[in-house]
């Protein structure tokens, strides 16, 4: 019988391959969040437990960042901006992946 740690480990991707299929897997899952906002916290719940991290919360003030914003405003890097859809990245073996950047106006 494998041990609920074994199988732990079993879920952490160990080749390439696994990590392209978890980052694949994880942009289907932001669509569908995106997509969906009945569904949003089932998605979430599933999300976080797959290794995606939000980035920012709605209403939360940052600073400019076009790595991790989105906009269609004109904003210069380190202007202050607000939130309105949360971004997601994934901690993965090659580093933080950026799956969709924060919406922000």
């Amino acid at each position: 019988m494998i041990g609920f740690k074994d199988w732990l480990e079993n879920l952490v991707p160990k080749t390439e391959g696994d990590i392209d299929f978890q980052r694949d897997i994880c942009r289907e899952l932001v669509f569908a969040w995106e997509d969906h906002q009945e569904a949003r916290t089932a998605l979430e719940r599933v999300m976080t437990n797959i290794g995606l991290e939000p980035i920012g919360e709605v209403g939360q003030q940052v600073n400019f960042d076009n790595r991790e914003h989105q906009t269609n405003s004109n904003f210069q890097p380190g202007q202050v901006c607000k939130i309105v859809e949360p971004g997601w990245q994934l901690v993965s073996p090659r580093g933080i992946l950026m799956i969709a950047r924060a919406k922000v106006i």
